[in-house]
């Protein structure tokens, strides 16, 4: 038999279970949310002062698999000048902005894709070579970041926005043994461009992408260049000039007549090119193939007057 005492006591344990419950689900979504977050991290935690050091920018992707990130950062030049960024060994491979720096503007820009995705906590992004001005907490403020995911659909995570720090202090405090840097005498790796025409860029012309990686100082720039005429035998017929560009670039020759050489230099001076061959040429256009068949007829004809000479 139930009495009302009972049910009243009843009642408030179940109201003090529903209270507890909501508490846990509050603390694990926390939990979870907080979890799930990329994260981005700078090494090492300490350098010397006075001195050009590297430090890596990297990413912890809190087992996400991440397909785009857009960062936008700020410092102070009076606690660091920076000397050069390169891209050399990052998870991103197509970049849409290169990393750029301003040391009168304290600012770090750069976005890319990373193709089939990245997942993993220790992925560098960018190495920034520095030299820090005084001792004490250098501070890497993040004005903006953005970070996609690989699910198909480009769906935006949550970005820890906590500041990036290291530590500068004097070089006789500092245990760490400091590497030399290796000298980079590798070309970039080897790519193949390609010829694209879409409505959402140069209103619908042919224009060329292009992209490759350079695991040691990283790609500097790339040039492009046009002509009618292939290279025979190392001559050139009607030179012309190497372009400076950025992918994705409008093609000049709109007809797709022209051989195409995109070349990429690395940081250190190192060249890699590619060469697409035209893509609508009749052969009849073909100039190389004309001064192949006017060789084979000189020759031909010298053959045939030396056989005479012999008859």
């Amino acid at each position: 038999m139930i009495y009302k005492k009972d049910i009243k006591i009843t009642q408030k344990n179940l109201s003090c279970i529903r209270q507890a419950c909501f508490l846990i689900f509050f603390l694990l979504f926390g939990v979870f949310s907080s979890a799930k977050a990329a994260q981005f991290f700078v090494a090492p935690p300490e350098i010397n002062i006075n001195q050009e050091t590297e430090i890596i920018l990297g990413l912890d992707t809190e087992n996400q698999t991440i397909n785009a990130i857009e960062l936008n950062l700020n410092f102070s030049p009076d606690d660091f000048l920076i000397k050069n960024i390169s891209n050399g060994n990052s998870i991103i491979s197509f970049w849409i902005e290169g990393p750029k720096f301003s040391n009168e503007k304290g600012e770090i820009n750069f976005s890319g894709i990373v193709p089939g995705g990245y997942f993993g906590r220790g992925g560098d992004l960018i190495k920034i070579d520095l030299v820090a001005k005084k001792r004490g907490t250098a501070i890497i403020d993040i004005k903006s970041a953005k970070v996609l995911l690989n699910d198909g659909k480009g769906t935006e995570t949550k970005v820890s926005v906590s500041n990036l720090k290291f530590d500068v202090v004097e070089a006789q405090l500092l245990e760490r043994e400091i590497s030399p840097k290796i000298k980079d005498t590798e070309p970039p790796e080897s790519f193949t461009p390609q010829i694209v025409q879409d409505p959402n860029i140069f209103k619908g012309e042919y224009s060329l992408v292009f992209a490759t990686q350079d695991k040691r100082s990283g790609i500097d720039h790339y040039e492009v260049q046009e002509k009618r005429v292939f290279k025979i035998f190392k001559l050139e017929f009607g030179k012309t000039k190497w372009i400076v560009a950025e992918s994705p670039y409008l093609l000049i020759d709109q007809n797709l007549k022209s051989y195409i050489y995109v070349k990429a230099v690395d940081k250190a001076g190192n060249e890699r090119m590619a060469v697409l061959p035209p893509q609508k040429l009749a052969w009849y256009e073909n100039y190389s193939l004309w001064v192949i068949i006017i060789l084979l007829i000189i020759f031909l004809l010298i053959f045939r007057r030396r056989l005479w000479r012999k008859k």
